[in-house]
This record gives structure tokens, sequence and C-alpha cells, in this order.
């Protein structure tokens, strides 16, 4: 064979293995969820915590600021603004409301107002963006795992 034809040989099964590999990532993220890195960059207290009625939440654990775990471990906050709150998905265009599903942990970008007041802080602008709705995420290892990726 010539050289031009083995450059071509080798092209194609490299070009037929990143076609592969885009096709096992497009099967293993679909249904994720995917974080907003702006939300957490300009919240005060981002928890993972437990729902135990309408809007109220039992802290599990503080991620940032770490030195508020103790002051917060265990409490209640009432997150005032959960009712405009939403859930995205990878495959989906736009957020899905928050299920009334009681015991189940999430994670909260909060801005803590009077007492054991919160409120979700909403997904500020970015170029190209408007200010988007709150978010908040189903707590599990993999957003435990993005969330720690992003620079705080």
């Amino acid at each position: 064979m010539k050289p031009a034809a083995w450059r071509l040989v080798i092209t194609a099964v490299l070009f037929a293995g990143w076609i592969g590999y885009l096709g096992y990532l497009v099967a293993a993220t679909r249904n994720s969820i995917v974080l907003s890195r702006p939300q957490f960059l300009v919240s005060g207290l981002d928890v993972i915590a437990t729902r135990k009625g309408d809007d109220s939440f039992l802290v599990d654990e503080v991620l940032y600021p770490a030195d508020k775990n103790e002051e917060w471990r265990g409490k209640t906050i009432v997150v005032r603004n959960l009712k405009a709150c939403q859930i995205f998905y990878s495959d989906r265009s736009g957020g899905v409301p928050v299920p009334a599903d009681e015991d189940r942990k999430y994670l909260l970008p909060l801005d803590i107002e009077e007492g054991a007041n919160a409120r979700v802080v909403p997904t500020p602008p970015s170029p190209g963006y408007k200010t988007g709705p709150p978010r908040i995420y189903p707590f599990d290892t993999a957003v435990l795992n993005e969330y720690r990726t992003v620079p705080k």
C-alpha cells in the first residue's frame, strides 16, 4: 500500500473512534443534572439539605463556607422562594417544577435572610443569557462531584 492509503486508513479509524466516543457520551450523559456555575459563584451558603415540609429543609451539611458547618448543621431552614424554583436536566430545554417529595436530599445555593429564612439564589445573567429562575438540584454523588469542580 502506498503511504497516502495508510494515512487514509489511519484517519478513517481515528474518525470512527471519535464518533463512537461521542455516541458513548450522548448515551452516558442523558438525563443528567447540570449545575449552574454562576449561581453557585454568587450564593452565600451552599448546603445539602433534606426536605421536611412545604418549604422547610433540614441542613445535613454545609459545603460553602465550610466554617459555617457547625452553625447550620441540624437546623431547619425555610426557603421562601421554593415555589419559583426549578430543576434542569441536560435533555430538556426548560426546567421542571420541584416535586413535593419529602425526605429527599437537595443541593441548595442559598442567600440567608433573617433568622432561619433563606432564598435560593436565582441564576445570574451571563453574556448572552438573561437572569434565569432559581434552580435546586436533587443530591447524589454525581452532583456533588460536579459541585466540587466549581472554583469557590
